[in-house]
């Protein structure tokens, strides 16, 4: 049995087609998956990003609302899935 981590980034992960393609691709490993995990994308690791000086790409991004997760989750659901 697996986990599956999805990390939920607003305006890269978490539209309604990719979120379905996502499921689609976990229900080819059948019973393999024990539950899935979405991930609320964070700021914590921006620090490490400029102590490395490297230029940090989601330096604005923001984090998923409330209603995305819960619509997120629905949707692996609704495919049959556990989430957390």
């Amino acid at each position: 049995m697996v986990a599956l981590f999805f990390v939920l980034v607003p305006g890269l992960t978490d539209s309604e087609e990719n979120v379905e393609q996502v499921a689609e691709i976990c229900e080819t490993f059948g019973d393999a998956v024990e539950h899935i995990d979405v991930l609320g994308f964070h700021q914590l690791g921006r620090p490490k990003w400029h102590e490395l000086r490297i230029p940090y790409p989601l330096e604005n991004q923001k984090g998923p609302n409330a209603a995305t997760r819960e619509r997120v989750a629905n949707q692996f659901k609704a495919h049959g899935f556990t989430v957390y």
